[in-house]
């Protein structure tokens, strides 16, 4: 495999981490919408381009769930 493909395969590949993820956090359990695809794809792009690391954006996603309440307890407790 080329080297560009390889790449392009590997940020698909992550894209679709980060989308599943993001879909894991919100108690989702559809497959990623194509606009979702396409907006963490986009999102991965600005922060290639920032000098940021894609791993980092999936680390933060990761932690989503804690830096944000998005914990189905914590959801809860908002009324």
């Amino acid at each position: 495999m080329s080297d560009k493909l390889e790449e392009a395969t590997r940020k698909a590949e992550d894209t679709e981490t980060i989308c599943r993820e993001i879909l894991r956090v919100l108690e989702l359990t559809d497959e990623p919408s194509n606009d979702l695809l396409n907006c963490v794809a986009g999102y991965a792009i600005r922060c290639e381009e920032d000098g940021r690391s894609l791993q980092r954006l999936i680390e933060q996603v990761k932690s989503m769930e804690i830096k944000n309440g998005f914990s189905p307890d914590r959801r809860n407790d908002q009324t």
